[in-house]
């Protein structure tokens, strides 16, 4: 078992788009704040549009005007922000389907192997994918916003906590990406499944909430690009940060019991 953990983060480690990505994001990230900081410190007035007698301004997103951002918020907002799920799309989706589309898969069992094992270990890579990357947009985040901001800010234990489920979020996130993987077995075609899938559950989920309209239920909340929204603000209110952590384990649960049953039964 050890064996194959340590043959999967070989390829990991050998896989060019995983660097690709976390220097990607890293360049994103640092481009949204410094644009951000720009506009708050030289008060820039943004194009104006008129339409009508209706003069509005277009190119900057109203919530930056008349806020005073710190380090935490975009500690808290890194992931969301930079769209994280799109590049572990990417990156689970080429990993997983990675020794599929060689045929190295057929190898592996031949040497005796149990599917279970080779399941397992290409799991554990891809939960610690997930963590790796959601650490290092957290750390990149909080970095380049100490730059700009100050580092005189600290995170308390309910941000920690809080970011600790917005990571428990992502992890489900990959334990889909991983099962569309598994039931692909092409890259091309789970990565397309895995970027389209979320944005069609999070329309339906915003067209279902729009035809109920109800305050008291709100099923996008219950979606995982819902939680991860949700948590990407500073300060959640504690029972926001629990109905988050409770759908992530759900999520992650049924994800990763299916992804279990198709490596079982399916023809390699």
């Amino acid at each position: 078992m050890t064996h194959l953990i340590h043959f999967e983060y070989r390829k990991l480690l050998h896989m060019k788009s995983f660097y690709i990505c976390a220097i990607v994001m890293a360049i994103s990230l640092l481009v949204a704040i410094a644009t951000i900081n720009y506009y708050e410190k030289n008060e820039v007035k943004a194009p104006e549009s008129t339409t009508g007698n209706v003069t509005v301004e277009v190119g900057v997103d109203p919530s930056l005007k008349n806020e005073n951002f710190n380090m935490n918020d975009f500690i808290n907002g890194a992931a969301n922000g930079v769209s994280i799920t799109i590049f572990l799309a990417v990156v689970v989706s080429l990993f997983t389907c990675m020794d599929y589309s060689n045929g190295a898969i057929k190898n592996v069992i031949s040497k005796g192997y149990r599917r279970s094992r080779v399941w397992l270990s290409k799991f554990i890579v891809t939960m610690s994918i997930s963590i790796l990357y959601s650490v290092f947009v957290m750390a990149v985040g909080g970095i380049i916003a100490g730059i700009f901001y100050g580092f005189d800010t600290k995170l308390t234990n309910d941000s920690i906590l809080q970011l600790a489920v917005q990571t428990l979020v992502i992890c489900a996130f990959s334990s889909g990406f991983f099962l569309l993987g598994m039931i692909c077995k092409k890259s091309g075609g789970a990565i397309a499944l895995a970027i389209i899938i979320p944005n069609i559950i999070a329309l339906i989920s915003g067209l279902a909430d729009a035809v109920i309209n109800s305050e008291k239920i709100k099923i996008v909340n219950y979606t995982l690009t819902g939680c991860l929204e949700s948590l990407s603000e500073t300060g959640v209110a504690s029972d926001i940060v629990t109905r988050s952590a409770i759908c992530a384990v759900v999520y992650l649960v049924i994800f990763t019991a299916l992804s279990f049953v198709v490596t079982n039964n399916v023809e390699v």
